[in-house]
């Protein structure tokens, strides 16, 4: 019984249209408010979606760059050149080698 009354109080029809013109019209200001907000807010958030996108597809493109490069570099031997140790980098750089004013 509970149940029939509950469905028949659904389906009402109530002369309320579910379009949204109507629906901002029966609205009220903090209604209104928030519906703004949130339109907004959805749109920054596609924003930030596209550019995560392209950031995502830059980084894609430079890894695959740095592969190659690194791939070049392991056939050639280039990467077992020695580079200056940190002590000598340092030794360089000491304060002693400084010019004095």
């Amino acid at each position: 019984m509970l149940a029939t009354l509950y469905a028949a109080m659904m389906f009402q029809d109530t002369g309320v249209s579910w379009d949204i013109r109507s629906m901002l019209g029966h609205m009220g200001g903090l209604a209104l408010t928030v519906v703004v907000i949130l339109f907004l807010l959805s749109i920054y958030s596609i924003g930030v979606m596209i550019d995560r996108a392209l950031m995502y597809s830059a980084a894609r493109k430079q890894s695959r760059v740095f592969v190659q490069q690194v791939a070049g570099a392991l056939k050639d031997g280039s990467w077992m050149k020695r580079s200056p140790s940190p002590s000598a980098t340092r030794r360089a750089i000491s304060p002693r080698s400084l010019p004095r004013a």
